[in-house]
């Protein structure tokens, strides 16, 4: 990951200097404020989702392949074991999110790279799939892939230093009806078209049996299967320069949550500065809603450079995991975290001293 210089704000709607973002009055305002560093105690290389068993927090870390820790909060989480899947694709996997069902049973979302593309060059093409746990995410039963982009959209010929295609860099969210899961993507196809942050979503009710049933947006509906790869599916940020060219310029990596204290889903997302995914900032946006991919705020920059899969942990006791969390949360980039995050309504006076007195569990 790239060494990261920020600056340090101290207190959360203390001054509009204090803002990390150029935020129009309409938004809500996301402010960094210094914190003690933690650490995850495996490598980092995507997402790395949360739930809670108990009292007990359990995260996962990923680097071809998920790790699982546990503890009672961030700061004391204990060493990685790693986890094992049962059939299911080959190649490497990271587990990107995690939703766990009222009867406890996980249904974890990973990012597959299959190997052995365009003449063995060692560049993929993304694809996402699904896997369940019935014994807290040590083992999971792999249910197959359910978001890929088609075979013909791949370009081989590609400056893009990892990817000649596919579908990935994702983060998966239940919304508040519990009526579906949405997923917030990474499309690389050859057609710039369709590059940029992607949406698609499967019914909760289809959890144990996915494959088929994610449908993406396109055209306004959600009307493109995710496994076929008919209809160029419809970014919610497209790419402004392709991720084929050397100076691409693209969100991606997106990770998504409900945020309690604003009542909106909140989304981080890197913007990459070139087709070697080096970071140009990490940006921001708001919804009140999912099923309408066009309600999303436009990303607003939250810092400049950084590093790769910004995403949140809420800090409340038993409930905050990467999606969800309220006022105050950890920000994290590449497996570290050096500050909080504290989030304000549009006009809010702010909470300067609780944000000094806050503290994790």
């Amino acid at each position: 990951m790239k060494a990261v210089t920020l600056t340090i704000l101290i207190a959360c709607g203390a001054s509009a200097g204090a803002v990390a973002q150029d935020s129009p009055a309409a938004l809500p305002e996301a402010i960094l404020m210094q914190g003690l560093p933690i650490e995850f105690p495996a490598d980092v290389d995507s997402n790395s989702p949360a739930f809670w068993s108990g009292d007990l927090l359990h995260v996962f870390n990923s680097l071809h392949h998920p790790y699982l820790s546990e503890g009672r909060n961030l700061a004391g989480l204990d060493d990685p074991v790693g986890v094992l899947f049962r059939g299911g694709v080959s190649g490497p996997r990271w587990m990107e999110s995690v939703i766990k069902a009222e009867d406890d049973t996980l249904y974890g979302f990973y990012h597959h790279e299959p190997v052995g593309l365009c003449g063995g060059d060692g560049k993929t093409a993304p694809q996402i799939g699904a896997a369940r746990s019935r014994d807290d995410g040590f083992t999971w039963e792999d249910l197959g892939i359910i978001l890929a982009a088609a075979q013909r959209s791949r370009r081989c010929a590609t400056d893009n230093l990892y990817f000649v295609g596919g579908e990935g860099d994702f983060s998966a969210v239940r919304d508040q009806e519990g009526s579906y899961v949405y997923f917030a993507y990474s499309a690389y196809p050859a057609s710039i078209d369709g590059q940029g942050i992607v949406f698609a979503r499967m019914k909760w009710a289809d959890r144990d049996r996915p494959s088929g049933r994610v449908i993406k947006w396109r055209a306004g509906e959600w009307t493109a299967p995710g496994l076929t790869g008919r209809g160029i599916p419809a970014p919610a940020f497209a790419a402004k320069v392709s991720w084929h060219e050397a100076g691409t310029d693209a969100f991606w990596g997106p990770s998504l949550h409900w945020n309690t204290h604003l009542q909106k889903y909140v989304m981080l997302m890197t913007r990459t500065a070139d087709s070697s995914f080096n970071n140009s900032g990490i940006y921001i946006a708001y919804a009140d809603r999912l099923e309408d991919p066009r309600a999303w705020s436009t990303p607003r920059l939250l810092i400049e450079g950084g590093a790769w899969y910004p995403q949140v942990m809420g800090l409340q006791r038993g409930r905050g995991t990467d999606t969800l969390a309220g006022q105050y949360a950890r920000f994290f980039m590449g497996g570290r975290s050096d500050f909080l995050i504290c989030f304000e309504p549009p006009a809010s006076s702010g909470a300067a001293a609780a944000a000094r007195q806050h503290r994790l569990d």
